[in-house]
């Protein structure tokens, strides 16, 4: 799958490791020093329980472009999401899935949907992640294998 992922910082980074792992083709939006970071030297991450260290190599880019995505994942902290809700509504991709809290999940659903020009799924996706992001490296304290819990405003998710 074609996956574009909205920030890569600890459980955004921790994502981005898990779908490339699971063989998808993974884009990655980040900004400024730690956009420079992961071009330069990749998303290296010491998985704490694990004891293990990683680095992927995703496409790092610091706006959307035009290409199509089988799914985006917005993985930012719940204040900065209000910033990219018309970039998720522009994006070509007919599934967008916000990870973390959501104190607005139904407001930010429904600007997107009236702002895109192209029917879009939203879900909400949980996970169990967490960690510190420290000289250009993420340390990681995650169960399983990047699983998240995913659900919609109002029904069930198919």
């Amino acid at each position: 799958m074609k996956v574009l992922v909205y920030g890569a910082g600890v459980i955004g980074g921790q994502l981005v490791h898990a779908l490339i792992k699971a063989g998808n083709d993974v884009t990655v939006i980040a900004r400024g020093a730690w956009k420079e970071t992961l071009l330069r030297d990749g998303l290296r991450i010491r998985h704490h329980i694990q004891k293990k260290d990683t680095v992927d190599y995703p496409l790092v880019l610091e706006t959307p472009d035009n290409e199509h995505y089988d799914i985006v994942f917005a993985v930012m902290q719940y204040r900065q999401m209000e910033q990219i809700l018309d970039n998720l509504a522009a994006i070509n991709s007919p599934v967008v899935v916000f990870v973390g809290n959501n104190l607005s999940a139904s407001e930010m659903e429904q600007r997107i949907l009236d702002a895109t020009k192209a029917p879009k799924n939203i879900l909400f996706g949980f996970g169990s992640t967490a960690g510190t992001r420290e000289n250009g490296k993420l340390t990681t304290v995650h169960t399983g294998d990047g699983k998240l819990t995913l659900g919609r405003t109002h029904d069930d998710a198919s």
